[in-house]
Order: C-alpha cells, then structure tokens, then sequence
C-alpha cells in the first residue's frame, strides 16, 4: 500500500488483524507494539502470549488455526498472502475438524456410559420416590 496498490490483498491484511484483535481481546492500536514485529509483520507468538491457553483443548486448537491463519493473511510479501477463497477454505476446516472434534468427544464410550449411568440414577430414584409416595398414602 506504500506505493498508492491497493487491492485483495491489502483487504486479506486487514482480516489478519481482525483476527488478531479478537484472539487477544484487544483492538490493534492496543497491542500494536506487543504483537508486531520491527518491521510491522504480525508476531504470532506474541498473539497467543496474550490470548493464553484455555482449559479446553478444542478451543487451543482452534486458537493455534486461527492465530495461523492471521500470520498468513499479515505476510509483508502481498503475493503470500492467501486468496479469499483459501481463507474461506481454511475457515471451514478449522470448522469441520471443530465439528469431528465436538462428535467424537460427545459419543465416546466414556460419555455413553455417564449418559446410561446417569439416567438409571435418575429413574431409579424417580421410581423410588414415587412407590415411597404410593406407600404413605
């Protein structure tokens, strides 16, 4: 953009800030001089030093892909940066693996079992409550 081309590609810079900005909780003005490089290139390090890391794995995952994905869409050399439809791309697989990560966790053995475990309790004493009722009347 220094030399008056603007185009895709200065918009795909700017959506790499966003990125960051929602990552760290901050607007850009805000962690400029924490997340940038010398020579205004986006330090993804940096970004995930200020998100943190969260209890769960699936949200580091997706933090990690995204914080990926900004460092790709910052890249100083505008022809690597990635096209709207790479990003668009990266996007939903970061969704989809979300997506295989959250089913596979929500129908794993162990949780079928809680699943079982948890609604025999629940009837039992449902049970067990109404025959005590059943037997003061």
């Amino acid at each position: 953009m220094s030399q008056g081309n603007y185009n895709v590609a200065a918009d795909v810079f700017s959506f790499g800030i966003v990125i960051s900005e929602a990552i760290a909780g901050s607007e850009a003005e805000d962690i400029v001089d924490d997340t940038r490089t010398k020579d205004f290139g986006l330090d993804c390090a940096k970004i995930k030093t200020l998100y943190g890391t969260s209890e769960s794995v699936m949200v580091n995952m997706i933090i990690d892909k995204l914080i990926e994905l900004a460092g790709w869409c910052c890249n100083l050399d505008p022809t690597k940066r990635p096209t709207t439809d790479q990003i668009l791309g990266r996007l939903q697989r970061i969704q989809l693996e979300y997506q295989a990560q959250h089913l596979k966790a929500t129908t794993s053995p162990s949780s079928a079992i809680t699943t079982i475990t948890t609604t025999t309790t629940t009837t039992t004493t449902t049970n067990s409550s109404s025959n005590s009722a059943t037997t003061l009347h």
